[in-house]
């Protein structure tokens, strides 16, 4: 909406259109799990929800609980996932009704906390933590992605900038500890090379790290110079009095094939 107001105001001011924000008429919720397909099904829909109906990416509208409904197959979290939105004045008794019918298939809340080491699992990256206001695609991984799509959109042209084309650029990786047992935090500095010391010139840093109790250790993303040319490198890491080693591997830690998030 905002940038739909920008170039109503700046670049094509002899439009007569006005711009509404609907967001706060919808109510979204998010299913996540194995059984979340079967949790959705049991609430009765007129929807075809199975895989080949309905793939990862895929959107569809109809009948949910009775009520009209728009269901998106993204995920946040790695797991087989539908975003549901029903119109904001139906959440309540929607969500009664959800954990209601959900509940023989053991249907249950999850938090922020929780998300967020699911999608750390998966190396899904949280916009704010993982990037900054300089960051581009091609910084994430995401380069080839943006490139594929033909057509112009906001942001094409600085995707071939010299600067945004460096090779030493930091470039998001996943970093493991050598030591299992080491706890990481985001913020510490990563320095190329093993035994390296402060005071020195940083290569990058952690920018979300967590405990998986799926992994049974601590996982890190981070922003590394040069990044993707570093798989397999012993880092070292420097977070205030402490020093220690970690070793540059791909960002998705879980489910690297992605037969959970498809199912």
């Amino acid at each position: 909406m905002g940038l739909f107001e920008e170039w109503l105001q700046c670049e094509w001011t002899d439009l007569q259109v006005l711009v509404d924000d609907v967001t706060s008429q919808w109510a979204n919720f998010t299913f996540a799990g194995p059984h979340s397909r079967r949790v959705l099904q049991a609430l009765g829909t007129d929807m075809d929800l199975q895989a080949g109906a309905l793939p990862h990416m895929a959107a569809t509208t109809g009948l949910l609980a009775g009520l009209e409904a728009r269901i998106v197959r993204v995920s946040f979290s790695g797991e087989t996932s539908f975003e549901v939105n029903i119109a904001a004045n139906q959440a309540s008794h929607f969500l009664a009704r959800a954990l209601q019918s959900g509940q023989a298939l053991g249907l249950t809340p999850y938090g922020i906390e929780a998300l967020m080491i699911l999608r750390l699992e998966k190396g899904y990256l949280h916009v704010g933590s993982d990037t900054d206001g300089a960051s581009t695609p091609d910084d994430v991984g995401w380069g080839s992605v943006a490139r594929n799509k033909s057509s112009d959109y906001v942001g094409k042209r600085s995707l071939s900038r010299p600067a945004n084309l460096d090779p030493e650029r930091k470039q998001m990786v996943g970093l493991l500890a050598t030591d299992p047992a080491q706890v990481m935090r985001p913020g510490a500095h990563l320095l190329l090379g093993k035994n390296r010391q402060a005071p020195a010139l940083t290569d990058g840093w952690i920018t979300s790290a967590g405990f998986s109790p799926t992994m049974h250790r601590c996982l890190a993303l981070g922003m590394l110079r040069g990044g993707r040319e570093h798989a397999g490198a012993v880092l070292s890491v420097i977070d205030q009095e402490q020093h220690y080693e970690v070793t540059v591997v791909p960002a998705t830690f879980f489910d690297p094939e992605n037969t959970r998030l498809k199912a």
